[in-house]
This record gives C-alpha cells, structure tokens and sequence, in this order.
C-alpha cells in the first residue's frame, strides 16, 4: 500500500501526485476533491509512482541541513567556507576562507543563523541584479524591459517568473557555481519572452546558454546540497 499525504488548496483545481527525492508521495488536491476519489487516482497511478519512487532513490539524497555553530561548513559559489563566530567583527563578511560573523553576547545558534542569512540575501541581491545586467545586455535586442527582482529562501524551486514580468529568485542559488547560477538566471530571462517550456521557449535560452542542458544536469547534483 503506497503511504501520502494529501496538501489540500482552495486555489487548486486539479490533483497532482509529486513522488519526492526521499521516496514520499504527496497529493495536491482541491477541496472539494473527497479522500475516496485520491484513494483511486492513487491505485490507478499505483505503478508510475512505483517506478518514479526507484527513480528517486537513485538519484543523490539530500545531506543533513549545516548547523550554525562555530566551525559548520556553508556553500558560497560553489565553494565551502567554515563558519566563524568571530569578536570585533561588525557584519558578516568573508574574511581569509572563512565566512565571519558577530560573535554573540550569548551562544546562540538562532543569532548565528540571523546573521547567515542576513548575509546571504544581501549576496543574493547584490550578486543576482549584477548578473541580471549582463544578461539583459545580451538580451538588448529581445525587446524585453528588465525584469523587477524578488528574493526568497525555498525549499523546491530555484526561481520563477510571472506574467508581469517579476522574477524571483532562490537566495540559496548563491551557493551553487556561477555557470549554473547563471543557467537558472537565463532560464527565468527567458520566460520574458515565452511563458511556457515550447521549443520557441528553449530556443531563446539556448541563444544565451548554448550548454543549458548540461548545466541542468549538473544543477540536480546540488538540489541534494542546498535546497533543505
């Protein structure tokens, strides 16, 4: 019997079965949608997910999330840096190899994590909006305004773009290489002009990013690493 949990929306219209990196299945269902009806969507689908589950366990599991005591190990740009609790340091910053933050008045992991995180949106921002200019230079003749930028930390996705032209973007995208940053950058850029993953779609990206496929491939490889 395949155990799921069913993640219930007033928004949603349809029922979407996910089969995730650790082999659990998790139901997308509107409201109205009664437990019987999942049940036997579940038993027809019952060998797809079988199969999607092996897929899964092959694929490279995530790793335990870092911790933020003294000496725990965070990725920048593809790059680990030991994390230091470190007196007379105003704000984070990476000083000789090692990411450098305010020592607390008191040992506080959750003040360690504060400070972390702080830093990483403030990277984010400064180094996403720089590569955005770079590629929108490259995009001068696609006649697209450039895009309004947004930041989140998520745990599935490494951004998005809307309709109206707003990307958002994954802080933890920060800690991967810069290739494959730029590849989900250029990715997003180009649903500027196509809203959609048509051949049109990959045709605009691959005008930036020759090598994308490659670089998806190699972004899975980090999922695991970063995205806990």
């Amino acid at each position: 019997m395949i155990q799921y949990e069913i993640i219930r929306s007033a928004r949603r219209k349809t029922v979407v079965i996910e089969v995730h990196r650790d082999q659990s299945v998790k139901v997308r269902a509107p409201l109205k949608v009664s437990e019987r009806e999942i049940e036997r969507l579940i038993k027809q689908k019952s060998q797809w997910i079988n199969h999607q589950q092996l897929r899964q366990a092959c694929l490279p599991q995530k790793e335990t999330p870092p911790g933020f005591e003294d000496g725990s190990a965070h990725y920048f740009l593809g790059q680990e840096y030991p994390l230091r609790w470190t007196p007379g340091v105003f704000r984070s910053s990476l000083i000789d190899g090692e990411l450098c933050i305010p020592f607390p008045d008191r040992k506080s992991e959750t003040h360690a994590e504060h400070h972390v995180k702080h830093w990483y949106r403030q990277q984010a921002h400064k180094l996403f909006s720089e590569r955005i200019d770079h590629w929108m230079q490259q995009m001068d003749h696609w006649g697209v305004a450039r895009p309004e930028l947004k930041l989140r930390f998520m745990k599935r996705y490494w951004g998005s773009c809307s309709s109206k032209g707003v990307i958002t973007l994954n802080v933890h995208l920060l800690k991967v290489p810069m290739p494959l940053l730029d590849y989900v950058v250029t990715h997003e850029l180009s649903h500027l002009k196509e809203m959609n993953h048509s051949p049109a779609f990959y045709t605009w990206q691959a005008s930036l990013v020759p090598d994308w496929k490659q670089r998806r491939e190699e972004l899975k490889t980090w999922e695991c690493r970063v995205l806990l």
